[in-house]
């Protein structure tokens, strides 16, 4: 079994704690609209709710998560040709904060340490959503879809519509996605509710 380094909750939530008391920042609310992500000036303390990040160029998603987390750490010019945008899955609470500043505060408090670790998170994560739809056929690319689906913490799959997640990240047809996502649920490969992945019970085929 793949060994996959945890996100470090527990120490994000210190540096955000840090961040409130000690910074200055804006703090905006992220209802449904997409958000452009500045990244060259601030980093983005995200301290509620669900949320995709997209490639502003082909809408595909390059990462899924929940908070804490901390927006534009990475580089991820490796991973998107184009501009990135953060895609609310629930309401989203955002601190936004000058880079500088914050790269200050982080050696000040010695807090890289922590960032190296969620940094190693972020890259691994990344890799995983890049490589998903690498597969040979659509059945392949959706099969990494879904193994990639499953990963996900469950606040945040359960705010994903699992049909619409493989739509937007291969471009194969909602009926072929549809077809196939019932041919697993009915052999009792996976569990699906109202659209949302609950669980894959067993491996997936390798061919359909």
């Amino acid at each position: 079994m793949k060994s996959y380094t945890q996100k470090p909750i527990a120490s994000l939530e210190l540096i955000v704690e840090h961040i409130i008391k000690h910074a200055n920042y804006e703090s905006v609310t992220i209802a449904e609209e997409n958000f452009r992500l500045q990244r060259e000036k601030y980093l983005y303390f995200v301290t509620s709710g669900n949320f995709t990040l997209r490639n502003q160029t082909n809408n595909h998603i390059n990462f899924v998560d929940s908070a804490p987390f901390i927006v534009g750490i990475v580089n991820n010019k490796d991973f998107t040709d184009g501009g990135m945008v953060f895609s609310p899955q629930s309401e989203c609470t955002v601190l936004i904060m000058d880079r500088q500043e914050a790269d200050n505060i982080f050696s000040e408090k010695g807090f890289w340490k922590i960032l190296y670790l969620f940094t190693t998170y972020v890259i691994q994560s990344m890799l995983i959503t890049k490589n998903m739809t690498h597969g040979a056929n659509s059945y392949k690319k959706i099969k990494n879809c879904i193994e990639s689906l499953q990963q996900l913490p469950d606040d945040v799959k359960s705010k994903i519509s699992a049909i619409q997640f493989i739509i937007n990240e291969t471009g194969i047809s909602r009926s072929r996605v549809s077809a196939i996502l019932a041919e697993l649920k009915k052999g009792g490969f996976i569990k699906v509710t109202r659209g949302k992945l609950i669980s894959v019970d067993k491996s997936l085929p390798h061919d359909y």
